[in-house]
């Protein structure tokens, strides 16, 4: 089974040997140790990520936004987005303020300036002030926008998303409180699939509803 691992790039081989020979290392001087559990419990991270990566994901942390950022410079034709907006102080729009955020809208702005066109819905409890000015901020810019009120569509298909070009997409994993634990770029199809049926059946929903309510 090694041999057939092996039978692969010169970077894997390399990488892989490497592994086999420290973790052999560590199992002939360090048995009796502490040093021996540690190691087997960073190897099956390590083989969870590989799992997940295996599967056409990579998952960062909830202050990770680099495949967001990224995906979105590299973006050709088209941005499918769902943003979902907490009620909190800021009237919900403080992931906008924030730096990341920033450098995230300033990226939407050059890819509309190269011919992208951008959707995004907001899905929504109460229309802010903060809210309003954030649509009409993004209208203004050439993004084109639906509101949809949360409760609207089936609460499994509320998530935070972007698609690009129908081919890559971002999904953010958020705990109880809304908070964004884990940001997931995915090329997995299933995945594709599943965000792309949420962006679409939102779609139709944030068309029904009259901005202002």
């Amino acid at each position: 089974e090694l041999r057939r691992a092996l039978d692969a790039p010169d970077w894997v081989a390399g990488t892989l040997r490497d592994v086999v020979e420290s973790t052999r290392h560590i199992a002939v001087h360090y048995s009796a140790t502490p040093i021996v559990p540690e190691v087997r419990d960073r190897l099956a991270r390590f083989q969870d990520e590989l799992e997940d990566l295996a599967k056409g994901r990579i998952v960062r942390s909830g202050s990770d936004y680099r495949y967001l950022i990224e995906q979105t410079r590299a973006c050709e034709h088209r941005l499918d987005a769902v943003t979902n907006i907490r009620d909190t102080s800021g009237g919900g729009v403080g992931w906008w303020t924030s730096e990341v955020g920033r450098q995230y809208w300033q990226e939407n702005l050059e890819a509309i300036g190269r011919g992208v066109v951008v959707t995004r819905l907001f899905a929504y409890v109460h229309l802010t002030t903060a809210l309003a000015e954030l649509v009409d901020e993004q209208r203004a810019a050439g993004v084109r926008v639906g509101l949809i009120r949360t409760g609207t569509v089936d609460n499994a298909l509320h998530v935070n998303l972007a698609i690009w070009d129908g081919e890559r997409a971002w999904e953010a994993r958020v705990n109880a409180h809304g908070d964004i634990v884990a940001n997931v770029f995915t090329v997995n199809e299933h995945d594709l699939g599943r965000l792309d049926a949420a962006f679409r059946v939102s779609s139709v929903s944030a068309r029904r509803e009259q901005p202002g309510q």
